[in-house]
Formats: structure tokens, C-alpha cells, sequence
């Protein structure tokens, strides 16, 4: 926020009301104790940190707990460099990530609902052995939705160029992975098929 400029007259008697602003603070944390309604999470604050909050703004520090997804910078020279990951346990000035990794609670942030997602899906295919939506012969998909759907598309072929899918009835050529993902999920891979050795 950009400051604005006053005279001196008007910077006096702005201070002005700022002691008399003070004062009414330190009135309030002296008198008000019983007050129980929305102002006692002041009582923990000196009256110049409330002060302080009031006139120059303030940020809310985050608070973690067991199961919150968090993301962090991993360095630039880690290999992925930004991570999302469900915490495990937090402690007082550290969270456990799992997998022996302990972040300071300053070097973390609650995830966004995107990296969510995304952290999801990677673990998604991870936990199958393949990257993400990396599709091999034999694999079969379903569209995402149509919950009801009886249209089964089997992988055919795949590779940099695009994936081709086959129902018996059309084929259809996909040429990226948001493609597929935009219009399909995976009802099986190859390896969990029944109706094949």
C-alpha cells in the first residue's frame, strides 16, 4: 500500500490519535477479562502487538495438523523440485513427511487443491508401476463421465506420438495425455486383466 503525504500538522495529530487509540487498548486489556465473546484471543497479545496488527496489518500463521497435504520447494537442483506431501506427524517448529523427511514448518505451505490432485494422480500411477498416464498394450480405459458407461477402449498402441485406442466398433487416436485424461479413466491395466494370461 502506497503512503499518502500529509503536513505536519496532520502527521501530529495523527499520532495523536494513535495514543488515544493505545490508550484504548490498554483499557480494554485491563477491563475486559470477563468478556468472553469474540475479542479473547486479544488477551494473549501485548497491547502494542495488537496495536501494531490494527494499524499495520498482520498475517495469519498456519496451522498444521496430522493429514493436511503441504507443499515445499525442494531445491533447484532436486529432481522434482517442488513436492506435495500428507503430513505424518507435526511437532512443535517441524512436520514428519514420512520417508525420513522432517521440514521446518516455515519452509512448508497447505497444498492448493491442484497440487492435490496432482500429487494424487502421481501417486496413483506410481502405486502401478508407471508413470503418469503412461499407457501400455493391453490397458483398458472407461469414460470418466459416464459412470454407467459399457464402452470399454483398449489400449492398442502407444507411444511419444499418441496413444490408439479400439472398442471393436471405431478407433480413435489420442495425441496427448490431457487428452485422455479430459475424457477417460483407467478401468484396468494389462496386469490386473482377467480375460488375459
Amino acid at each position: 500500500m502506497e503512503k499518502i503525504k500529509i503536513t505536519h500538522e496532520q502527521a501530529r495529530a495523527v499520532d495523536h490519535l494513535r495514543d488515544l487509540h493505545f490508550k484504548e487498548i490498554e483499557r480494554f486489556k485491563r477491563y475486559s477479562r470477563e468478556d468472553t465473546g469474540k475479542l479473547e484471543p486479544l488477551y494473549d497479545l501485548e497491547s502494542s502487538e495488537i496495536n501494531a496488527a490494527y494499524f499495520n496489518g498482520y498475517e495469519v500463521e498456519e496451522v498444521f495438523k496430522e493429514g493436511d497435504w503441504v507443499h515445499y520447494d525442494n531445491g533447484i537442483k532436486s529432481t522434482p523440485r517442488f513436492v506435495t506431501r500428507l503430513i505424518s506427524k507435526v511437532y512443535a517448529e517441524s512436520v514428519d513427511l514420512g520417508d525420513n523427511r522432517t521440514m521446518p514448518i516455515d519452509d512448508i505451505r497447505h497444498a492448493t487443491d491442484e497440487e492435490i490432485a496432482t500429487e494424487k494422480q502421481r501417486r496413483f500411477w506410481n502405486g502401478n508401476n508407471r508413470d503418469v498416464w503412461e499407457l501400455k498394450l493391453g490397458d483398458a480405459l472407461i469414460d470418466k463421465h459416464d459412470p454407467f458407461s459399457c464402452d470399454v477402449k483398449f489400449v492398442q498402441y502407444s507411444d511419444v506420438f499418441g496413444v490408439l485406442l479400439a472398442n471393436g466398433i471405431r478407433d480413435e487416436f489420442a495425441e496427448s495425455n490431457s487428452e485422455l485424461e479430459d475424457k477417460y479413466r483407467v478401468l484396468c491395466f494389462k496386469e490386473d486383466r482377467k480375460d488375459i494370461n
